[in-house]
C-alpha cells in the first residue's frame, strides 16, 4: 500500500509537473505572443513615428523653399532698384560734369570779355582824359582872353559841352 500511495504520489507529482510544463508552454507562448504584439505595436509607432516626421519634414523644406524664392524675388528686386538708382546717379553725374565744362567755357568766355572790356575802358578813359586835355587847351588858346561873363564866351563854353558829351556817348 505504502508502494501504491508512492506511486499516486509519483504520478501525482508526475501529472503536476506535466500541468506546470503545460502551463509554462502555454505561458512561453503567451509571452512570446505578447512580446511580438508590443513589438508589432513598437514598429507601428515607430513607422508612424517616421511617416510624421517625414511629412513635418516635408512641409519644413517646402516652407524654407518658399521663403528662399520670396527672399531671392526681394533681392533681385532690391539689385534692380539699386542698379537703377545707380544708374541715374550716374547719369546725373555725367550731366553735371557736362554742365560744369559748358560752365567753366563761360566763365572762360565772360572772364576774357571782361579783361577785353577794362582795357576798351582804360583806353577809353585815357582817350578822354586826353581829349578833355586838348579841349581845355583849345579852349584857352581860342577863348583864353574871353570875359568868362560875355555871352560869346557862355555859347563857345555850352558847345564844347555838347560835344564833350556827344564824345563819352560814342565811347562808352
Amino acid at each position: 500500500e505504502r508502494v501504491d500511495r508512492e506511486l499516486g504520489e509519483k504520478g501525482r507529482i508526475r501529472s503536476d509537473l506535466e500541468k506546470t510544463e503545460k502551463l509554462k508552454a502555454q505561458l512561453a507562448v503567451e509571452v512570446d505572443e505578447r512580446h511580438a504584439a508590443i513589438e508589432q505595436t513598437n514598429n507601428q509607432n515607430l513607422r508612424k513615428l517616421e511617416q510624421d516626421h517625414r511629412e513635418k519634414l516635408s512641409v519644413v523644406r517646402s516652407d524654407l523653399m518658399k521663403d528662399m524664392e520670396l527672399m531671392q524675388q526681394q533681392n533681385d528686386q532690391k539689385r534692380e532698384t539699386l542698379e537703377a538708382e545707380l544708374e541715374k546717379i550716374r547719369e546725373d553725374e555725367s550731366f553735371l560734369r557736362d554742365h560744369l565744362s559748358i560752365s567753366l567755357q563761360e566763365n572762360r568766355r565772360l572772364e576774357m570779355e571782361l579783361l577785353d572790356s577794362t582795357d576798351q575802358l582804360v583806353a577809353a578813359q585815357s582817350q578822354n582824359t586826353k581829349l578833355q586835355t586838348n579841349l581845355e587847351n583849345m579852349r584857352k588858346e581860342k577863348f583864353g582872353d574871353l570875359d568868362p561873363g560875355s555871352a560869346d564866351f557862355l555859347f563857345q563854353e555850352e558847345r564844347i559841352k555838347e560835344l564833350h558829351s556827344s564824345y563819352e556817348a560814342h565811347y562808352r
